[in-house]
């Protein structure tokens, strides 16, 4: 039996892929570090302090594109929604017109 491919991009699962390498990439360079223990620490501290203050920025930035992309959303919803009540107001007098004739 054929499996059937898909071809949908997830952000999960980019997500995910990303966080395993970077636990991967994190452990494997503790592994064949040449510093003592102390040393090694130290510096997967400020590592792990350096990838939180990356994820950090990243999460500031998608909640900005976030938020501006409602904004826009919500004002073309806001011009729709004028649009709608003008299209209602004109069948109203175009209703009232033909039950006063």
């Amino acid at each position: 039996m054929e499996e059937e491919k898909t071809d949908n991009f997830s952000y999960g699962d980019f997500a995910t892929g990303f966080l395993v390498g970077v636990v991967g990439g994190f452990l494997a360079g503790i592994l064949v570090a040449p510093r003592s223990g102390e040393e090694t620490r130290e510096g997967a501290l400020n590592q792990a302090s350096d990838i939180r203050s990356s994820l950090q920025q990243l999460l500031d930035k998608g909640k900005d594109s976030l938020g501006v992309a409602l904004d826009k959303l919500e004002g073309l919803l806001g011009l729709e929604e004028r649009s709608i009540r003008r299209k209602l107001s004109q069948l109203r007098e175009e209703v009232e017109r033909y039950s006063t004739s």
